[in-house]
């Protein structure tokens, strides 16, 4: 049983960090094809002004992409099949795991943006953000008793359900936004 939760907690991460790859990529690769963040350094723009705001406007559509994928599949599951306790309740739930589940999610959207700055190429930074979703996923949940491995975002995501926050959960997030930082930091300097 606890092999098929873990798989379908693999498989929701997947394709959440998928979007949030695939997002990143179309947007920031869009505006490199067609010179638009030259134009605007070109404007006057300091570039690191420019690229703070793409991270910006990256991590808001991310934080969106996030939050409707799992609210229109509760939202479906619920109209659908039915629930036992109020729409409210199940809503507010779901809003305190978003909540729990976004720092964790954050430093794995970084590297995305990272790798999209790097490889300005659409396709390149399409793979390699690909490989790195699968990487996240699939790595974490085989070697899972490995333990620095339970200061991964994926192997914590499983947890975060519990109703307090646990040690290893926190230090997760904290490395995890530390790890935003620096990702920040490497395209402003790229």
């Amino acid at each position: 049983y606890r092999y098929f939760v873990d798989l379908a907690q693999s498989v929701i991460f997947f394709k959440q960090a998928l979007g949030s790859s695939e997002y990143g990529t179309i947007i920031l690769s869009e505006d490199y094809f067609n010179g638009l963040l030259y134009h605007y350094i070109a404007a006057g723009y300091k570039r690191a002004s420019v690229i703070c705001a793409k991270f910006v406007y990256y991590l808001l559509g991310c934080c969106i992409l996030l939050f409707i994928y799992p609210l229109l599949s509760i939202t479906f599951t619920a109209v659908i099949c039915g629930i036992e306790t109020s729409y409210v309740s199940l809503s507010l739930d779901f809003i305190v795991l978003f909540v729990k589940s976004l720092p964790l999610y954050l430093g794995i959207m970084g590297l995305f943006f990272l790798a999209t700055i790097l490889f300005q190429k659409a396709a390149i930074a399409m793979a390699i953000s690909v490989a790195l979703s699968l990487f996240f996923t699939g790595f974490p949940s085989i070697f899972r008793n490995v333990s620095f491995l339970k200061f991964t975002p994926m192997i914590q995501l499983s947890s975060i359900t519990a109703s307090s926050f646990s040690v290893e959960y926190l230090i997760t997030a904290i490395l995890s936004l530390c790890f935003l930082g620096l990702c920040l930091g490497g395209s402003v300097l790229k």
